[in-house]
């Protein structure tokens, strides 16, 4: 009982972050009851060539890591910018976002999916889920096993503690 108003709780300052601990499967249900609008796509189903893989976190977060191949695009875009710069490019292509949990990553294939013909997801449980299923990352630099925390308080969903990595 206490958990679940927890959970509700965190759920309800999901953006704000948490303090108490809840878990990526928590976390990830609030986001798809926020999101009732966002399709979720898990990782598992992301092997399809007509996809275009979108990261919506920072700069400093994709540089540390990301599934290869994705483009970085800020999390505010406007679907008016997101189609100028994309449209071209996202034309009959299946379009999935990610972020650290699917927070910023669902909004933004929320407001996408108005401007876009064909299909629009969220990444299941985001970068965090991918990196704890020990999926394959990358940096500039090549493949990596780091991944940034978003901060401290998010951080507590990655399993491999010892993998966080903030620059």
């Amino acid at each position: 009982m206490i958990r679940k108003i927890v959970t509700g709780l965190c759920a309800g300052l999901l953006l704000a972050g948490c303090d108490a601990r809840t878990s990526l499967d928590d976390t990830h249900s609030a986001i798809e009851k926020r999101y009732s609008d966002v399709a979720h796509l898990a990782p598992d189903q992301l092997g399809a060539q007509d996809v275009l893989l979108f990261d919506t976190r920072s700069p400093e977060e994709f540089a540390v890591s990301h599934i290869d191949g994705a483009i970085r695009l800020d999390p505010d875009m406007s679907p008016a910018e997101f189609k100028e710069i994309y449209g071209d490019q996202a034309a009959h292509k299946i379009l999935v976002f990610y972020c650290s949990v699917g927070e910023r990553s669902s909004a933004m294939a929320s407001r996408i999916a108005s401007v876009h013909s064909g299909p629009v997801y969220n990444l299941e449980k985001g970068l965090f889920g991918w990196h704890n299923d020990r999926r394959p990352l990358v940096s500039s630099s090549g493949p990596t096993d780091f991944i940034h925390p978003y901060d401290e308080k998010w951080g507590t969903l990655i399993d491999r503690q010892k993998q966080i990595k903030y620059n």
